[in-house]
């Protein structure tokens, strides 16, 4: 079960290995406390079954968390439950497991209110920057999505800014392993797309440095209808065969193919089915 939360901030100024201290202590808290509730919400229902279910307030001290470190790259908070001469409590490792369960804005494994703290944070931090969740093995596990509750009457209705599902095709420049991040480059697009990758792409990220690429990810779009930040997902050589494509090398070819009209082998007209066959030979042989 576990014992260790992540809490990783993407946007603005994030790759400079830093993040305002207000909104560091917004998301802290409201993880803290929707782990606190979901804790409580776990032991209430155990309570029938349970020979001595825990008070609230012996579930609310099992979830004290203690920061632990602080990454560059995206930055990143690790967080971990703070152990008694008992361990670590039962009830704190299940809410932090039904945390990593959790699929950003609905309630699906979180009590409504524990749901309610995690979307908070985006009251205090700026609209394009990002929360994740996670855990050792990946950072990026659970999107905190940017929720709003509009009560109508006796129901509640939820909006929601909400991240797109990218596909892109580019060369991948500027690999940063220390700070997570990287550059696609597109043929016939102006600037570059910002990406950022959890460690679990290191190798992978080093490996098709300087390739053509196909990516796969999440990220939004900003006025301009320009792609900002995107989260890599997945990546994989986008050449067919393995065989890189040199962008440089074709477009500073110093003979290059070059297109003439009069080269151009024609077909006798009338059509002459051989003849158009054998234009396409020998246009194809030379």
């Amino acid at each position: 079960m576990a014992e260790k939360l992540f809490v990783t901030f993407v946007g603005p100024g994030t790759d400079r290995g830093g993040v305002r201290v207000d909104y560091l202590v917004t998301a802290l808290n409201a993880v803290q406390g929707a782990a606190r509730i979901t804790a409580n919400d776990l032991a209430a229902r155990a309570a029938p079954n349970a020979a001595k279910p825990p008070s609230q307030d012996a579930a609310d001290a099992q979830c004290d968390m203690r920061l632990v470190t602080i990454s560059d790259g995206s930055f990143v908070a690790e967080l971990e439950l703070e152990s008694s001469p008992q361990g670590v409590g039962e009830y704190a490792s299940r809410a932090l497991d039904a945390i990593l369960r959790w699929d950003g804005y609905e309630d699906s494994s979180l009590p409504i209110e524990a749901m309610k703290k995690l979307h908070g944070i985006y009251d205090s931090i700026p609209m394009d920057m990002r929360v994740w969740l996670g855990d050792v093995k990946n950072r990026l596990t659970v999107e905190v999505k940017n929720v709003v509750h509009v009560v109508h009457g006796a129901h509640t209705v939820k909006t929601t800014s909400e991240s797109e599902s990218a596909l892109l095709y580019g060369w991948l420049k500027e690999v940063n392993w220390a700070r997570q991040t990287a550059q696609l480059h597109r043929y016939g697009h102006n600037g570059y797309i910002s990406l950022r990758f959890d460690e679990s792409l290191h190798n992978d990220m080093l490996g098709l440095a300087t390739r053509h690429v196909e990516v796969r990810g999440v990220g939004k779009f900003n006025d301009a209808g320009d792609w900002t930040t995107v989260l890599v997902d997945s990546i994989d050589l986008a050449e067919s065969g393995g065989k890189p494509f040199d962008m440089d090398a074709f477009l500073n070819n110093p003979n290059p193919k070059i297109f003439r009209s009069e080269d151009v082998i024609r077909a006798n007209v009338p059509f002459d089915v051989d003849a158009f066959n054998r234009s396409i030979r020998e246009g194809r042989d030379v």
